[in-house]
């Protein structure tokens, strides 16, 4: 039975905002996808299934099939929309539980996030002359004050900025 199917998104990573640790977890939506023609290929209904089922995987983990999609909050999807996501390239199925699932370690959620807040002031630094905007930036993707203060004084010291 298809319903049984596992789905798994091509590059899931490249989905996430702020990282795999970030709750609320948010996923990324590129404006590119309007010059895909896989995805432009897509009815309407396939598209709304699409974001679903993004939305769904991010929530679930990535621990999602087929049928738990098509039981979503009276979700009428047809296989043929599936299948057509399939064809497009923006979801696989796997008939068990992808092997990332089974040997995956769930990361140490402070140290990931705060790998994620160190390279975000390193990629951003340049963007806030104003370090106060940062900071506030920086308490908005989850940071304490105090931790915002010392990212921000770590990266100072980095370039030899006063």
């Amino acid at each position: 039975m298809t319903e049984n199917r596992w789905i798994v998104i091509p590059n899931w990573e490249k989905f996430q905002h702020y990282g795999l640790a970030r709750r609320p977890l948010w996923i990324k939506n590129y404006t590119a996808l309007l010059h895909k023609k896989e995805y432009l290929d897509l009815s309407l209904a396939e598209r709304g299934l699409l974001h679903t089922i993004w939305l769904a995987y991010a929530e679930s983990g990535g621990r999602l099939r087929e049928s738990d999609v098509r039981n979503f909050r009276t979700t009428f999807a047809r296989l043929s929309h599936f299948e057509a996501l399939n064809h497009a390239g923006l979801i696989e199925f796997s008939a068990s539980a992808p092997l990332y699932l089974k040997e995956r370690k769930l990361p140490d959620t402070k140290k990931s996030r705060q790998s994620a807040l160190t390279r975000f002031v390193c990629q951003y630094w340049d963007e806030y002359p104003d370090k106060s905007v940062l900071m506030d930036e920086l308490r908005d993707r989850g940071a304490e004050t105090g931790e915002a203060g010392e990212l921000i004084e770590q990266e100072k010291r980095r370039r030899g900025t006063p």
